[in-house]
């Protein structure tokens, strides 16, 4: 009986599918997903604060060239 009721179900399109796969592969692509987004943005944000840390430093060092350079120096 259970044949038959496998067979008309595959018949009219009504088949069981292996859902749970499906979920399964689509939370893992999801997830590599937002895995290589947050990657991406702290990856960013780091850059962004290497860059602003050099700005910092290059002026401090102008600064304190400027201030300890002899007049002939500036």
């Amino acid at each position: 009986m259970a044949g038959l009721i496998s067979s008309v179900k595959k018949a009219v399109g009504m088949e069981e599918k292996p859902a749970a796969a499906t979920s399964t592969e689509q939370i893992v692509t999801g997830t590599k997903g937002l895995a290589a987004s947050a990657q991406a943005s702290v990856t960013g944000a780091a850059e962004t604060v290497v860059g602003t840390t050099t700005t910092y430093v290059n002026k401090a060092q102008d600064y304190v060239h400027n201030a300890t350079a002899k007049p002939a120096d500036k």
